[in-house]
């Protein structure tokens, strides 16, 4: 049986106060997780994942909830708002569901992934924003998230880059030789693939902006890129969407030799 750990922090947000209700909940009734599990047609793993915060409960699962243990419609409740609300730790939730994602998909519209970037190339994008006074502090962040592809097993990544990646002259020569000769050997990782959508595909769903889809246990979370912050999705439907999007984007990419082959051209044009 799964040792029991605390839930996340309540005032995180609606998600980790979910968690949190869960558990207390479920002790408060005498409760194992083994009947939880049974109540929403989960297995033991997926009920702790749940109440770790690495895992959400769905709307049919806090039904099930809601009618077994007469909560007055609690879960259902948290979980309407906790989908419809801006998430104030979105960022700190991100990097962890990255950390323990076992398959990332990635599209990135501008620039290079930030789990693929060099710390010099991180340098002369963060010296660009706003944000340019944490300057070394989120380089080293950003370095940290890279420790993925250490990982053992290391998740599987997909990765689909708009053309202007490669060419983007971002920290000037020196700087981008070392990006692309970076993207390079990652894709020689038997667990990483890089495809490369070039300009010439024209207008396509690639448009419309970055975003991430991570994989833990038996779900997607979706993490939307936008200015000024994110988004993090987890709805079902909306999920299938992001999903419906990458495969479109991904039709429109190059194979992978074929984008490795353009990576290297741009490599070798460096002046």
């Amino acid at each position: 049986m799964p040792k029991l750990v605390s839930p996340p922090e309540p005032t995180i947000d609606l998600w980790a106060l979910i968690a949190h209700h869960l558990r207390f909940l479920r002790l408060q009734k005498g409760r194992s997780q083994a009947n939880v599990g049974a109540v929403i047609n989960a297995s033991v793993a997926s009920v702790s994942r749940i109440e770790r915060g690495e895992e959400r409960l769905d709307e049919k699962q806090a039904a099930l909830l809601d009618k077994e243990w007469d909560t007055g419609g609690l879960f259902g409740f948290l979980i309407y708002h906790a989908t419809r609300s801006h998430n104030s730790a979105w960022r700190e939730q991100c990097l962890h569901l990255e950390a323990s994602a076992h398959f990332l998909r990635v599209y990135e519209a501008l620039i290079v992934p930030g789990i693929f970037q060099t710390p010099e190339y991180a340098q002369a994008l963060i010296l660009s924003g706003r944000y340019a006074s944490r300057a070394d502090e989120l380089v080293a962040d950003r370095m940290r998230r890279a420790a993925i592809f250490r990982r053992d097993p290391p998740p599987e990544v997909w990765a689909i880059l708009s053309e202007n990646a490669l060419d983007w002259p971002i920290g000037g020569p020196e700087v981008m030789r070392g990006q692309l000769e970076r993207l390079l050997a990652l894709a020689r990782l038997d667990t990483v693939g890089i495809r490369v959508v070039p300009r010439s595909s024209g207008a396509s769903p690639a448009m419309d902006g970055s975003f991430m889809i991570m994989t833990l246990g038996a779900g997607d979370t979706v993490f939307s890129d936008s200015p000024g912050g994110g988004r993090l999705v987890s709805e079902p439907a909306e999920v299938r969407g992001y999903l419906g999007r990458y495969e479109r984007i991904g039709s429109r990419a190059l194979s992978g030799p074929d984008s490795l082959a353009l990576i290297h051209r741009y490599l070798e044009n460096i002046e």
